[in-house]
This record gives C-alpha cells, sequence and structure tokens, in this order.
C-alpha cells in the first residue's frame, strides 16, 4: 500500500511539472510575441499613429496575461499560498488580464470598421486624443470590474485570504459575480463584433459588384482595399472566436454543472485559448503592412549585417595570409610549383639572380 501511495505520489509530481513547463512555455511565448511587435511600434518613428496606439496597448494587455494570469496562478502558486494579499487578489487580476485583453480586440476591430465604412470620417474621429481616451475606459472597465467582489461580498481586510475559507454561499456569489462580466464583457462584445464584421463583410461584397462596372478607378481600387482589409478582420476576429468562446462557455458551465467530463473539455480549451495571444501579434504582423514592411526590413538588415561580418572576416583573413608572404629580411619569399615567386600583389616574379651586378 505504502509502493502504491508512493507511486501515486510520484505520478501526481511528474503531471504537475509536466503541467508548469507548458504553462511556462506558453507564457514566455506570449512575452516575446507581444513585446516583440510592441518594441516595433515604439520604435519605429513612422509607426508612430492613432491606430497603433490601440494596437501598442493591445500588445500590453496581452504581455499582462502572463505577468497577471500565467506566472502567479499556473507556474508559481506558492505566491498565493504564502500571502495573504496575493491570495486575495490574484484572482482579481487574472480576470484584469482577460477581460482586458477581449475589450481590447473590440477596439481594433471597432476602429477597423470606422475606417473600412466612413474612410473620410475615421480620419477626423482617429486622433491620438481619441485613441488615449478609448483606452482609458477599456483599461478602467477591466480593472474596476474584476475587483467588484474585493469592494463587495468579499472586502479585504488584510486578517485573511477573502477566498478562505470556501463557503456555499461565497461560491453561489462567485459564480453569479462571474457570469455577469464574462457575459457583460467577453461574450456579448465578441457576439457582437462578428455581427457587425458580417453585415461589413456582405455589404461590401455586395457593392463591389456595382463599382466593377464604374469607370472610375479610384473607386476600384478602394473598394478593393476596403474588401481586402474586411476579409482579414473577418479571420482574425474568426480565430479569435473559435479559441475564446468554448474555453468562455465552458468557465460559465462549470458554475453548474460540474463533472469529470465538462473540467476535461474546460483544461483542453483552456489551452487553445491562451495560444491565441501567441498567434494574435503575427496576424497582425501580417495583416498590416506598414509593421509587416518594417520587419522585413529588420529582418534583412540583420542578415546584411551577418553578410557584412562574414565579408570582414574573410577580407581579414585574406589580408593576414597575403601579409605572411612577404619578403623576408634575407630575400626570401615563397615559391610555387613552378619555382617562381610571389609578391604582396600576387605577381608572379622570376627567382632572384645570385650574380653581383
Amino acid at each position: 500500500m505504502n509502493a502504491t501511495t508512493a507511486e501515486n505520489g510520484s505520478s501526481n509530481s511528474s503531471d504537475r511539472t509536466a503541467i508548469v513547463a507548458a504553462w511556462s512555455v506558453i507564457g514566455a511565448l506570449i512575452l516575446v510575441a507581444n513585446l516583440f511587435v510592441f518594441l516595433i511600434i515604439v520604435c519605429r518613428r513612422g509607426l508612430h499613429n492613432p491606430s497603433n496606439i490601440i494596437l501598442c496597448s493591445m500588445f500590453l494587455s496581452g504581455a499582462a496575461i502572463t505577468l497577471l494570469y500565467i506566472l502567479p496562478g499556473r507556474v508559481f502558486t506558492s505566491w498565493r499560498a504564502d500571502s495573504i494579499f496575493m491570495c486575495s487578489i490574484i484572482p482579481s487580476l487574472a480576470l484584469t488580464s482577460l477581460t482586458c485583453y477581449n475589450l481590447h480586440i473590440c477596439g481594433v476591430c471597432l476602429d477597423k470598421s470606422v475606417a473600412i465604412m466612413s474612410p473620410f470620417r475615421h480620419r477626423t474621429i482617429s486622433t491620438t486624443r481619441n485613441a488615449f481616451i478609448l483606452l482609458f475606459v477599456i483599461w478602467f472597465t477591466a480593472f474596476a470590474a474584476s475587483f467588484v467582489p474585493l469592494f463587495t461580498y468579499r472586502p479585504y481586510t488584510g486578517e485573511r485570504c477573502v477566498y478562505l475559507p470556501r463557503t456555499t454561499e461565497g461560491t453561489r456569489q462567485d459564480s453569479i459575480y462571474q457570469i455577469v462580466l464574462f457575459v457583460t464583457l467577453v461574450i456579448v462584445p465578441m457576439i457582437s463584433t462578428i455581427i457587425l464584421y458580417s453585415i461589413i463583410f456582405f455589404r461590401i461584397n455586395g457593392d463591389s459588384s456595382i463599382l466593377l462596372k464604374s469607370k472610375y478607378r479610384g473607386q476600384k481600387k478602394l473598394m478593393a482595399k476596403n474588401f481586402k482589409v474586411a476579409r482579414q478582420m473577418i479571420v482574425m476576429v474568426g480565430i479569435f472566436t473559435i479559441c475564446w468562446l468554448p474555453f468562455f462557455i465552458l468557465l460559465i458551465v462549470q458554475q453548474f454543472y460540474y463533472v469529470p467530463l465538462t473540467r476535461e473539455l474546460y483544461n483542453i480549451f483552456r489551452y487553445i485559448a491562451f495560444v491565441y495571444p501567441i498567434i494574435n501579434p503575427i496576424l497582425v504582423s501580417f495583416f498590416t503592412s506598414s509593421i509587416r514592411n518594417e520587419i522585413l526590413r529588420l529582418c534583412y538588415k540583420s542578415r546584411m549585417a551577418g553578410r557584412n561580418d562574414t565579408a570582414m572576416y574573410y577580407e581579414g583573413t585574406l589580408r593576414s595570409g597575403l601579409s605572411s608572404r612577404r619578403y623576408s629580411a634575407s630575400g626570401a619569399s615563397i615559391k610555387d610549383t613552378n619555382n617562381n615567386y610571389m609578391s604582396r600583389n600576387d605577381t608572379y616574379l622570376k627567382p632572384p639572380s645570385n650574380q653581383l651586378h
């Protein structure tokens, strides 16, 4: 019996190690992908515009998923057990990162939809001031909504963790709160975004058949560009929905129907959901021509720098080889197979005569 217990403990320990390793890899990839594109936009002055400001904030919220959810909640779980403050605040920070990221996705889609439907109006609306106002609303809403439990039914006193001990009444209140939070700030905005882009796509598709008969090339070019942007955003929103919607639905279902099947499905779709913050910066960079061009230019420069370093290395090797071929003080030099002597510039000289002049 002791051997069986030890074997079960070893199995649980190995499973725990594998789970921590998986979350560590996911968190690291999220940080690298989001911060890389963020730094590209920040460091290149030509990319500084209101739309990219929203993208920068979105990438920061993606990095916050690692810092506020994955690291304290899935990797370094001892933080919650060792600190009353961390135990009380980590669940609220995790909810903040998830809702904030979802609201940023919806904000980016809203900005793109205005640019597609009213490009001239978008130039007047899309200003730096309005972009910062939108971002303030997103971040404030995410923080305020996520910290509701600490100011209402789970007040923080500093004496104990607000989530311990677990009671039936507290669990019921948590279930109601999470359902209201995810429905209002995640599912409804997500579905609204899908409906909005479906309307835009069908509208542009209908107008394109009319404009194809138009004689104005400018209108055809603008419609083709808008159709392309709408198609790209539908792809991004579709992937976002496929990754996140099952996770949030199962999160709500578990509040009422908690069985091993729903728990296993929830764990699977949770990994799929947290892969999206890795994919999203890649999709944004690929579909946004200005960011894509900057990344390609950076890769080209680093490749050329590598070639220059290699060329300088071979040039230095060649120079050192040529310098070793100089005549010594005794007049000796390097012979080739034809008994000729090489000079510094690789020209062949006849053997020196031993006669005195």
